[in-house]
């Protein structure tokens, strides 16, 4: 079976391709690249912490570049090392070190964002009721943004700021192909966060728990102001995107029957699962390895679909539906990459849910888009209205 990882999506919902993928059980290998993608729920949670894996690109992938034109070189290379310190990107020694620093940075803002989440739903609600509007721009994105703003400790103007900043930088991420001009964007963008973040640590100290833990990673000479700035980024683009990804398909697949029949927790974590943003993981062999009953060699490049794992039917029986589930998901990774805002994330779920509850009101989509990127989730437009019930 193959994808095309490096086509064009726009306006595609791939959620049933997944799903096919994940009832014909069979691993897929990208049709341009005849890379090996995974798919089924028991080996994608296998691998993701395995110990012969690493996320760190290996230093021959690098060297495709040297063919380019200096000044195009100059600048991907510029991307690759910053992404290299992105936690997510990073592994071994380094990626312990930052790991120590960040492992509790959210836990002082999972309730503070509960209730802004549900307070935003709420007003929303106030004020589109009885029309048509636009999910993402009057529910969604003021959540996410919301979000970004607790975990910084900015107001809205200044989240936004960021966010758009992160969101140059999370899009020339998604886009398979080198392209000179978005890479040229996202090496300014991250000047802009570096810039902001240097003049932001000096005051951490007495702020959130997670300045203090990128002021605690500029500090150590081990680690160092990139690395701290390589963070924020990740943080960012990591909160925004995903969570209104996640909203998103909370709107499309969230009805009254939901509401009323399963716990806000047990909705979130399905809508966690039927979203999964982030729908492969990357890693690379670090020596020659079985993997899934397939031969892999030393420093080959293969993806975990994450998507079409927690869409896998042995694991969730009848999976585009919501029920209470007993298999885990694996939306939010696995083992030393999990993500660190997942509770943040599920919080945001859960006090929207709840709000949901009490209105006993729920959305109707009359228009949905989708950005063009096969590797994330992410909804260009959802126009709608809401229904009472």
């Amino acid at each position: 079976m193959n994808i095309d990882m490096l086509s064009d999506y726009t306006g595609v919902d791939v959620a049933d391709t997944f799903r096919q993928i994940a009832e014909a059980g069979q691993d897929i290998v990208d049709a341009q690249t005849g890379e090996l993608i995974i798919v089924r729920h028991r080996e994608v949670r296998a691998l993701l912490p395995a110990a012969g894996l690493t996320t760190k690109r290996p230093q021959r992938d690098l060297l495709a570049l040297d063919s380019l034109p200096p000044a195009a070189r100059e600048i991907q290379l510029a991307m690759k090392a910053h992404y290299a310190r992105w936690p997510l990107f990073s592994d071994g020694d380094y990626h312990r070190r930052l790991r120590r620093y960040l492992t509790r940075s959210m836990t002082d803002i999972v309730e503070v964002v509960a209730g802004n989440a549900a307070d935003h739903l709420r007003e929303a609600q106030r004020q589109t009721a009885g029309s048509s509007f636009s999910w993402l721009e009057r529910v969604a994105e003021p959540i996410a943004a919301s979000l970004v703003g607790t975990i910084l400790d900015v107001h809205a103007d200044e989240a936004a700021v960021l966010i758009d900043r992160a969101t140059v930088i999370v899009r020339e991420l998604a886009w398979p192909i080198l392209d000179d001009a978005r890479a040229a964007d996202a090496v300014t963008a991250q000047r802009d966060l570096a810039s902001w973040l240097e003049r932001a640590l000096p005051s951490a100290q007495g702020s959130t728990r997670y300045l203090r833990a990128l002021r605690a990673i500029a500090d150590d000479p081990a680690l160092g102001f990139e690395s701290a700035s390589a963070t924020l980024a990740q943080t960012i683009t990591g909160a925004y995107d995903p969570l209104v990804s996640v909203l998103g398909t909370l709107a499309l697949t969230v009805g009254p029957r939901e509401l009323a029949a399963l716990a806000p927790e047990t909705i979130a974590e399905e809508v966690l699962r039927l979203a999964t943003p982030f729908r492969f993981a990357r890693r690379f062999t670090t020596e020659p390895a079985r993997l899934a009953g397939h031969e892999v060699p030393a420093e080959t490049r293969i993806f975990l679909g994450l998507a079409a794992a927690n869409l896998d039917p042995r694991a969730f029986p009848d999976p585009t539906s919501l029920a209470a589930r007993q298999s885990p998901h694996v939306a939010f990774g696995l083992g030393r990459h999990y993500c660190l805002g997942a509770d943040a994330v599920r919080s945001c779920l859960v006090g929207v849910v709840g709000a949901l509850v009490e209105a006993r009101a729920a959305f109707t989509a009359h228009h949905v888009a989708y950005a063009p990127e096969l590797s994330i989730l992410r909804f260009t437009a959802m126009d709608g209205s809401w229904r009472a019930y």
